[in-house]
């Protein structure tokens, strides 16, 4: 059994990766505090009804012999999964194959999680969750707490993360007024919700080659619109590239219908996500005094998002 540190990321879970000639598996001792239990059994049910589908790269927890999917010990929920195959390595080999192989899996699961919830209840259309936080919250920045942001950023003494607080604060005051405007545009919009990853991101998905072997980490999974995934799946892999984002909207029309709304949502929280991503890190280390374990990693997601801020594309042509 391998100890994989923190490769759970930034969520506190840790992992370990158990190989057998059966077929790797992975264990999962997720954080004290969070999933709740309700919500982890909400999470492992929607996996379940994923791989029943057909979706290979979805890794649904083992049942143990009582039938559950999860254990409590030493005040921490256990999983076992299957280990699933494959590297997070879009940016560093992108193509419109491999794009059109992740948009195609994300339509599936999409369409697999809107069968769940209308044989639960009839088919609705409502306010996207996330879209009404995002605009809250940007409201509540420009109304004083981006203001109270810079003032901890100038207190730390950590002169490289001073360095990229105010190369992330910059364009948020330049361009905090004109996304406040489009998502006052847009807040009437109303979607059909359904069991959503909602952190889908380039980082969360595994290529074997051009395929699509794993999806992974599903702890921030809510009931929302697909337009949460598609706006960090997409702003994550392919940044500003207006084309490389129509092609992916035709692949992933090819297999489940995406309406004009789901689309104007989903560039509309994009748009959100590249100006308040930032600050939500500044945040949570210069004002609430939150601590990591990596810090060159939190450093290196920071000069990701800047990579957009400051506009700079990396996808290339067809």
């Amino acid at each position: 059994m391998r100890d994989l540190a923190n490769a759970g990321g930034f969520s506190g879970s840790l992992l370990w990766r158990i190989e057998r000639e059966a077929g790797d598996l992975c264990l999962r001792r997720w954080p004290k505090e969070h999933p709740s239990e309700e919500r982890l059994t909400f999470i492992h049910g929607v996996l379940q009804q994923f791989r029943q589908s057909g979706l290979n790269c979805i890794p649904a927890p083992i049942r143990n012999k009582d039938g559950r999917t999860f254990l409590s010990h030493a005040g921490h929920f256990w999983e076992l999964a299957p280990w699933m195959p494959g590297k997070a390595n879009f940016c560093d080999d992108p193509s419109r194959s491999r794009l059109a192989n992740v948009m195609e899996a994300v339509a599936r699961l999409h369409r697999s999680a809107e069968f769940l919830a209308e044989r639960s209840t009839a088919r609705s259309y409502y306010v996207s969750p996330t879209f009404q936080s995002r605009r809250d919250q940007l409201q509540r920045l420009l109304a004083g707490e981006a203001d109270q942001i810079a003032t901890a950023v100038e207190r730390s003494s950590d002169l490289s993360l001073q360095d990229r607080g105010r190369r992330l604060l910059a364009p948020f005051r330049r361009r905090a007024p004109g996304v406040g405007a489009n998502l006052a545009s847009t807040a009437s919009l109303k979607v059909p919700l359904f069991p959503v990853i909602r952190d889908l991101w380039h980082d969360h998905v595994l290529f074997t080659g051009d395929q699509v072997t794993g999806i992974v980490d599903f702890g921030a999974m809510r009931v929302d619109s697909a337009a949460c995934d598609l706006s960090r799946l997409l702003g994550s892999l392919v940044g500003d590239d207006r084309e490389a984002w129509e092609f992916a909207r035709n692949v992933y029309n090819s297999v489940r219908p995406l309406s004009a709304d789901e689309w104007q949502l989903a560039q509309a929280l994009d748009e959100a996500n590249v100006i308040l991503a930032g600050l939500n890190w500044l945040d949570w280390i210069c004002v609430q005094g939150r601590t990591f374990e990596n810090y060159d990693a939190v450093y290196a997601r920071l000069d990701e998002m800047l990579v957009r801020l400051e506009g700079k594309s990396y996808f290339p042509p067809a």
